[in-house]
């Protein structure tokens, strides 16, 4: 079952008055959840993708639309409601010790 919990787990810290208005409006937290981060997404759209200072820095938000589109999908993969998805925003990748032989 969704919670405000398993929210956060997409969204980080969220207004929980603003996410309970969009879970009412929609009928789902699953649903507010897929709508928060398709206006993180239209937000940044909205912005400069790069920014480059020459010979400072260099600054590119095309790697994070790419993965709010991956965890938007992933959301919208399931949205019968049963809660029953392969996805999750959290990956554990294992690494191999450097000082492995």
């Amino acid at each position: 079952m969704e919670t405000i919990e398993w929210a956060k787990s997409y969204l980080g810290e969220v207004d929980e008055q603003d996410l309970n208005a969009r879970v009412e409006r929609l009928g789902s937290i699953r649903l507010a959840v897929i709508e928060t981060l398709k206006e993180r997404r239209a937000t940044m759209l909205g912005s400069a993708l790069s920014v480059t200072i020459p010979g400072a820095v260099s600054v590119s938000f095309k790697d994070n639309i790419s993965a709010l589109d991956r965890l938007i999908a992933g959301l919208e993969k399931d949205t019968d409601g049963d809660g029953i998805t392969d996805f999750h925003p959290v990956e554990i990748t294992a690494l191999k010790s450097r000082w492995a032989r």
